[in-house]
């Protein structure tokens, strides 16, 4: 009897502890993985509701939430700062501490940062709204982000600013980079965004990704502006982020690579294509004198580029001042004066530089994915370390036949050269390139290697290339401007190739056709150049300025893609800038 009773009381013990667990609402575990994200099945009080009088929010999801993301996740128009949570997994109440005003619509908004006990967001913000009075705002405006390599952009989010009737001060003086704004939005997977319950009026539309969700436009976030104005009931919104940082660019760090060679670090990648070894100065500490230094090279490392300066030898031990002047980044920022030391030490050259070959020997169709650039088509030249840029012209022949080409070099630095002939390569011609890299000299002023290299290689053929072509069809409101910049993009290769098309103000429509366009899959967009003057296919797009606030240059992309075939025509593409 008493092995009986000690049984019974076990199993009522277990019996209750389990009751109890099951009485705790908690999160379930086990099972497969769900990458599903949580949804709001209900709210209280309900969306559209008028006469509203409580100071408390309820709301209910399909899973468990993490509470403190929905703290996160909260954003009231018009703001309220002060209220409470309280959550018990699947349902939340907000309490509001700060009273209501009387006769107002108030929009609350769940952003993508509520997160359930999975880790999973929302797929999309979720506005709902009530009013203290009898009606409630009515107004929207939708449309569309896309990414700055013109694909739809997922999570941005779309800030947006009441602005008062007849306060055209207000427009002018708005900074969303120091004032949150009055209603937000965030994009779907689809790109696309929804600004609901808006009073009735204009407003100033951004989209940005912002990263640290403090709702304000902060310096290295990309962000967009729009090309037109914005009034509620505005249901085409098209929005294109710009990969833009205005501040100033910083030398992070000066490291002795070897005893002739230094690498400099920025926090961003410098624009090598506009320096020269002028804009770098080694000083040494002990003699107080500049070192000499040879020329520069960029080399990647992990996701930065490192600029790395030749010089003479270095003194283990000894302290060094680095200097860069008017170090230019890809946004135009400049730095006139930066400025870092090092440590000098021993390790010595001894690798030689080396011709890294382009193509093999007898090779076909060479350049035929080349993008056209304003420098022409070029064939690219490479070396394994730098090298003196006068030797490259003693050492490299090109002959078409038994003819030698004159030829026009272009150094992007110490390492990579590129060359073409003073005309241009004839589509399908054969030609032979000599390398004697005994002539070649290091950046240091050393031989390199004593062999002589031979490579014949045929340009690519008009048969290995195929066209587009169709119409643009553009709005009446877009006919002040005169010229139309269309680019082709090979999708996944990230090469473009651009146009540039004539606009009379009574153009409803325009012409074009690319040629010489290698086999793949294309996406079409393009943009209308708000400055004549600097009319190019290969300027870049201006996406606007956010304080002072100037707007975009109209765009648009098409997002359904061409194929192009060799030898063949992909014709009757329509598209329209409306």
């Amino acid at each position: 009897m008493n092995g009986l009773r000690i049984a019974l009381f076990v199993w009522l013990f277990f019996a209750s502890f389990m009751f109890q667990r099951c009485a705790v609402d908690i999160a379930p575990t086990g099972g497969p993985e769900d990458k599903t994200p949580p949804r709001i099945v209900d709210v209280f009080p309900d969306s559209n509701a008028t006469n509203v009088r409580s100071n408390a929010l309820r709301l209910r999801f399909d899973k468990y939430i993490v509470p403190q993301t929905l703290r996160n996740a909260l954003f009231f128009s018009p703001r309220i700062e002060d209220f409470d949570i309280e959550s018990d997994g699947k349902e939340a109440e907000i309490i509001l501490n700060e009273p209501l005003k009387p006769n107002r619509t108030y929009a609350c908004t769940i952003t993508k940062a509520l997160t359930d006990t999975r880790g999973n967001a929302l797929a999309q913000s979720v506005t709902f709204a009530f009013s203290t009075g009898a009606q409630i705002d009515s107004g929207a405006i939708s449309g569309v982000v896309y990414s700055a390599d013109n694909r739809l952009a997922k999570g941005a989010t779309v800030f947006a600013y009441f602005i008062p009737p007849n306060d055209s001060l207000f427009a002018d003086t708005l900074n969303p980079r120091r004032a949150q704004p009055d209603y937000i939005a965030q994009t779907g997977e689809d790109g696309r965004f929804q600004l609901s319950f808006l009073k009735t009026g204009a407003y100033r539309l951004f989209a940005a990704i912002d990263k640290n969700q403090n709702l304000l436009l902060d310096a290295g976030e990309p962000f967009a502006v729009p090309f037109d104005s914005v009034c509620t009931g505005k249901s085409d919104v098209r929005l294109r982020l710009a990969e833009r940082d205005t501040t100033r660019i910083e030398l992070q760090s000066a490291n002795a690579y070897t005893s002739h060679r230094v690498a400099l670090r920025f926090d961003r990648n410098a624009l090598a294509d506009s320096l020269t070894i002028e804009n770098f100065a080694i000083i040494d500490s002990l003699a107080k004198k500049p070192i000499r230094l040879y020329d520069f090279y960029v080399a990647p490392e992990g996701n930065r580029e490192l600029i790395y300066l030749v010089c003479d030898s270095l003194v283990k031990g000894r302290v060094y001042g680095v200097q860069a002047f008017n170090v230019q980044d890809a946004f135009g920022n400049r730095a006139d004066t930066l400025v870092a030391s090092l440590v000098g030490i021993s390790e010595p050259d001894t690798a030689r530089a080396q011709i890294q070959l382009p193509f093999a020997d007898s090779a076909k169709g060479v350049l035929e994915r080349e993008p056209p650039s304003p420098r022409g088509r070029r064939l690219p030249i490479e070396f394994s370390l730098p090298i003196q840029r006068a030797s490259l012209a003693r050492a490299i022949h090109l002959l078409k036949g038994n003819d030698t080409l004159e030829l026009d070099f272009l150094f992007r630095d110490a390492r990579r050269a590129e060359l073409k002939p003073k005309g241009d390569f004839e589509a399908g011609a054969w030609h032979r390139l000599v390398v004697n890299h005994a002539e070649i000299l290091d950046a240091l002023g050393r031989k390199t290697l004593d062999t002589l290299i031979r490579l014949n290689f045929q340009i690519a053929g008009k048969d290995l290339f195929g066209e587009i072509e169709g119409e643009l069809v553009v709005d009446s409101v877009f006919q002040s401007f005169s010229r139309v910049a269309l680019v082709a993009e090979l999708v996944g290769e990230k090469k473009f190739f651009p146009q540039l098309l004539q606009k009379s103000p009574s153009d409803k429509t325009l012409a074009f056709k690319f040629s010489n366009l290698p086999e793949g899959k294309y996406f079409l967009s393009g943009f209308l150049l708000r400055d004549s003057t600097n009319a190019s296919p290969f300027r870049a797009w201006d996406g606007g300025s956010v304080k002072p606030f100037r707007p975009s240059e109209p765009f648009f992309i098409s997002l359904d893609s061409l194929r192009v075939r060799k030898r063949w025509t992909t014709d009757g593409v329509q598209l329209r800038l409306e």
